[in-house]
């Protein structure tokens, strides 16, 4: 279960844990990695949108989000049912499963993220033992866990592998899809032994498959294995909103300024969903500073991932 928020007042001790240490924590991502990532909510404005796909932009339309509770009264008990509303479409039938889910009363849960995201719908990734064990706080048991299914109807399992890391106390998680089972097959990762060890040493874990799949997830997208699926080895959330009007709707004026939750860069959570139309990939946001937006997208084995709903709360508090 998350209990860290990344938001004021949401949870005491994650809170507490930072202000003790004055560290920002940095799990399963490496040392390349961590300057590029942490300035990647100002970084993904500048992003090409790839052609044919629809951008943040293009569906996002203005809705009422009314004043209510505060989130943390909000957290004290369930989700209740009608939460949720349409603030962009592009598959309407897809859209209205979602939405028609995930306006049913969800689970009760202390966090954010769990709240948030809670639906029978939700598949249950799988964590893999030999990954770095993540700390309670978190909300997830390992670094790296997969799920495996049949992501494009084709009859054939995919696997779907989800990296959950820590920076600026924010948790951020990625995703890889990949047509093999790549935690089975260690020798097709061992090539990228080498550098695991000069980027990770010892604590890359390196000799184990987890270690080698989670140092892949780290490399530029031109680096990544030739088998991921495009959607993945580019960042969904970042294509959607790269271009200069989504940029201009999220920053405002003050390019620095965050005004719309949308789960960018390192602050976002990422759920899975088995809908009638097809699975979706949801992006939560772990920030509170204004009403969360999720991203619903569908993963393309060779092109860039395509956003199809922007749901938001109907009623919402700071």
């Amino acid at each position: 279960m998350f209990i860290f928020l990344g938001g004021p007042g949401i949870s005491a001790s994650p809170r507490l844990l930072f202000s003790l240490t004055g560290m920002i924590f940095f799990l399963a991502f490496s040392g390349a990695l961590f300057s590029a990532e942490v300035d990647l909510d100002k970084d993904v404005v500048a992003a090409e949108q790839p052609l044919g796909t629809a951008s943040y932009s293009d569906i996002r339309k203005a809705v009422l989000v009314k004043d209510g509770a505060k989130v943390e009264s909000l957290l004290s008990t369930k989700r209740p049912a009608g939460f949720y509303q349409l603030a962009g479409v592009r598959d309407e039938v897809l859209c209205a499963e979602f939405l028609e889910d995930m306006n049913k009363e969800g689970g009760s849960a202390g966090n954010l993220v769990e709240w948030l995201s809670s639906s029978s719908r939700r598949l249950a990734f799988q964590p893999l033992e030999e990954s770095r064990a993540m700390s309670e706080w978190t909300g997830v048991e390992r670094a790296l866990e997969f799920v495996s299914m049949d992501v494009d109807g084709d009859g054939s399992i995919e696997q779907v592998y989800r990296r959950t890391g820590i920076i600026r106390e924010h948790g951020t998680q990625q995703l890889m899809i990949t047509d093999e089972a790549l935690h089975e097959r260690p020798g097709k990762l061992l090539p990228y032994g080498p550098d695991c060890l000069k980027w990770q040493g010892k604590r890359g874990r390196c000799g184990a498959a987890a270690g080698l799949i989670q140092h892949v997830m780290n490399l530029p997208a031109n680096s990544r294995l030739a088998e991921e699926w495009v959607s993945t080895r580019q960042d969904p959330i970042g294509q959607a909103t790269g271009d200069a009007q989504s940029g201009q709707s999220i920053y405002g004026r003050q390019r620095n300024r965050l005004v719309r939750n949308v789960g960018l860069g390192s602050s976002a959570y990422w759920a899975v969903y088995r809908l009638h139309k097809g699975p979706v990939f949801v992006s939560v946001p772990t920030r509170t500073f204004a009403p969360p937006e999720l991203l619903v997208f569908s993963m393309r084995r060779n092109g860039p991932s395509e956003l199809q709903c922007i749901v938001m709360p109907v009623v919402w508090g700071k």
